[in-house]
């Protein structure tokens, strides 16, 4: 997931990795000096893995980052702002099949998550820590995840959206009086889809993976694997 921004150079965002069997990693989480959480990053996304002889989509299979949670608002007094949290990156989504199609209603997604925002300065007249305070950096954004496609020559067909696009870094709080702003996080990395081909099981079930008819439609619905959790079915 996307590094947390305690300073002005560790708001990176995350990078893709993995080859789609693995869930995202979670975003980092911002402490205080007590060793509380001030900020937490965003879960990474799940992983899904569906085998079948023909699949449909026309619904949406997602496995995405969440978020991360933007730098806590000062209650009271005067300080600097608080930094924002990182993204999760997105998951892993396994797709195996003779016939894939995606239609134009469909979505399959690995999304990176954006990093949390860095919160504003808050100034004070007198005590404290006075008018002139810097405001929190954002987190940085999650790499998108990973998409692996297998089915026979000429077997996959996507008319609709296939993404594993990053998320954005957090923007930086204002600062207070001569404070300065704090910087953005840095977007993530862009996941990576592969596609590749294997001979199918036949005309017949022997030797399939699937104890029924092997036609799986995923239609007007969504599956959402997030929070590092695996979804695994042959059908």
């Amino acid at each position: 997931g996307g590094n947390a921004n305690g300073s002005a150079n560790q708001g990176a965002g995350g990078t893709a990795y993995g080859n789609g069997s693995e869930s995202g990693s979670s975003g980092g989480n911002i402490s205080s000096l007590g060793g509380g959480t001030r900020a937490v990053g965003g879960r990474g996304g799940g992983q899904l893995t569906l085998i079948a002889r023909n699949i449909t989509i026309t619904g949406v299979l997602s496995a995405d980052g969440e978020d991360g949670e933007d730098g806590a608002t000062l209650s009271n007094g005067s300080g600097p702002g608080n930094h924002g949290a990182g993204g999760g990156s997105g998951g892993g989504i396994l797709l195996q099949a003779q016939q894939l199609s995606v239609t134009q209603w469909g979505e399959v997604t690995a999304l990176g998550g954006d990093g949390g925002d860095g919160s504003a300065a808050q100034a004070s007249a007198t005590g404290g820590w006075g008018p002139n305070n810097a405001g929190g950096h954002g987190g940085g954004g999650g790499g998108g995840g990973r998409i692996a496609i297998i089915t026979r020559a000429n077997g996959y067909s996507n008319q609709g959206t296939v993404s594993l696009a990053p998320g954005s870094g957090g923007s930086g709080g204002a600062g207070s009086g001569t404070g300065s702003a704090g910087s953005a996080g840095t977007n993530g990395t862009a996941g990576v889809i592969t596609t590749s081909t294997f001979a199918g099981w036949g005309s017949s079930s022997a030797g399939a993976p699937w104890p029924s008819s092997g036609t799986l439609t995923v239609a007007g619905t969504t599956l959402n694997m997030q929070g590092n959790h695996s979804y695994n079915t042959v059908h």
